[in-house]
């Protein structure tokens, strides 16, 4: 079995804004990928909501493959578990639907980043912006399912694209700019 975290970027006018006020952000979507031996397919939270489909990497602008590092396992056994548990997660979530009311609430939390403020916390905003995933949380959600938290400091749904690439517990396989 394989099991990847996959960070995806675009060039976008809003990208280029956050970045120009000094966000410094790269990556604006997150999934998981995954090989059963039938061929590379991801798991991620879209427009259309949370769907399992084939791997089509000349889709993105860009995008980089990450894998948890083998220094989080006690073995080769131990992490075929892990992962089989984190992915079966992930095909719990196929069908919900896409979090949209969370946008404008992650929009914020990128505006605090900028100008240096605390983030938010995600319980105190449940009940406004409702139930389903995002990117971000699908991936991030999964992970601590197998029990790892990817970004300790922040809460789902409003972590980051870039956030999961810089966790210390993944080690990057490949990176791809087009």
């Amino acid at each position: 079995m394989q099991f990847e975290i996959v960070v995806t970027g675009h060039t976008a006018w809003w990208l280029s804004l956050i970045n120009w006020l000094g966000a410094n952000m790269k990556w604006t979507h997150a999934l998981l990928k995954y090989n059963l031996g039938k061929g590379h397919r991801i798991i991620e939270a879209c427009e259309i909501g949370v769907v399992d489909r084939a791997w089509k990497p000349k889709g993105y602008e860009s995008y980089a493959r990450f894998r948890l590092k083998d220094s989080c396992f006690a073995s080769e056994e131990d992490r075929y578990i892990t992962e089989s548990q984190m992915l079966a997660f992930a095909f719990g979530e196929v069908g919900k639907r896409y979090r949209y009311e969370a946008l404008p609430a992650i929009a914020l939390r990128i505006l605090r980043k900028l100008f240096g403020k605390r983030g938010i916390r995600a319980r105190l905003l449940d009940n406004i912006i409702g139930k389903g995933e995002v990117c971000t949380s699908l991936v991030d959600r999964s992970l601590r399912f197998g029990g790892f938290d990817l970004v300790p400091d922040v809460e789902t749904p409003f972590v980051l694209p870039d956030e999961i690439a810089a966790s210390e517990d993944l080690e990057l396989i490949e990176e791809v700019k087009r």
